[in-house]
């Protein structure tokens, strides 16, 4: 499989298992959208294309692990891409199972490159999606918010390690504020504050110190525009907290790989996935 010029073949058999952008061309009318979550239920849950299938329906809503994540991440290979003019359509597959993907295009508002991202999707390449479940005659789809190619396998390991840790989480619960496992006889521990099991809500989604001090400016202007937030004006914001557009630029791409944020007209400007 491609990753941008890497090759890998992986079985995930094992494994267990629109609100950034227009997501259609005729979006619902303001009386008819659902009121917005609570900030607290605002999560990116990664997970398996099993357990989207498996996604029990309750109340309308599509429940992960007993979840309503805000969105979901799926990293998996394109078996076949359909495309359209108001819509590309994409079939996954991640070995646990196979998913349809609707990306809507806005042909008045995207630039050079969002649509030099879509053209570089192809099949038998691997690819980063985040979006929302929904179900359609009876049948669970995913209309994405933002697709992008995978650049490394380590992406693909990385994204599995992830959605197992949330599943168990959701699933097992936690012990005095923990995940607790046990192999071989050796305990081992992991820590964090908030209940939900989502990515956007786990201490290592998003770090501290430079990584969070580009997400939250990322989190607070982005919407103020429907472009998002230029690199510059993060450069120029944070340097005179002392933060070095190095470490600006390693954050972001530490967030892009996280699916907290995506570029939208450039590779240079960003919005906020949550």
């Amino acid at each position: 499989m491609s990753y941008g010029g890497y090759e890998f073949n992986a079985d995930t058999t094992s494994y267990g298992g629109a609100d950034p952008m227009q997501t259609s061309p005729n979006p619902a009318s303001s009386s008819d959208k659902k009121p917005r979550k609570p900030t607290s239920d605002q999560f990116l849950l990664p997970c398996t294309i099993k357990q989207c299938l498996k996604a029990a329906s309750a109340d309308g809503q599509l429940l992960v692990d007993g979840q309503d994540p805000h969105q979901i991440k799926l990293v998996a290979c394109v078996k076949s891409k359909e495309e359209g003019e108001t819509a590309n359509t994409y079939e996954l597959e991640d070995g646990t199972g196979l998913i349809e993907v609707k990306e809507w295009i806005n042909s008045t508002s995207d630039g050079d490159h969002a649509r030099a991202r879509r053209a570089l999707i192809q099949p038998n390449c691997y690819v980063r999606v985040v979006g929302k479940l929904s179900q359609f005659g009876g049948k669970v789809n995913v209309t994405a918010w933002h697709t992008k190619l995978v650049a490394s396998p380590n992406e693909v390991t990385h994204h599995f390690l992830d959605a197992i840790w949330c599943h168990e989480n959701a699933t097992r619960g936690l012990i005095n504020g923990s995940v607790k496992s046990e192999i071989n006889g050796i305990s081992t521990g992991v820590g964090f504050g908030p209940q939900s099991s989502g990515v956007a809500l786990m201490d290592t989604s998003t770090g501290g110190g430079d990584k969070k001090h580009v997400q939250d400016y990322i989190q607070q202007f982005s919407e103020e525009t429907e472009q998002g937030v230029a690199l510059r004006d993060i450069v120029e914001a944070l340097g005179g907290k002392g933060v070095s557009e190095s470490a600006i630029r390693n954050a972001i791409q530490g967030l892009s790989s996280d699916g907290m944020i995506y570029s939208t007209i450039d590779e240079e400007t960003f919005k906020y996935a949550m």
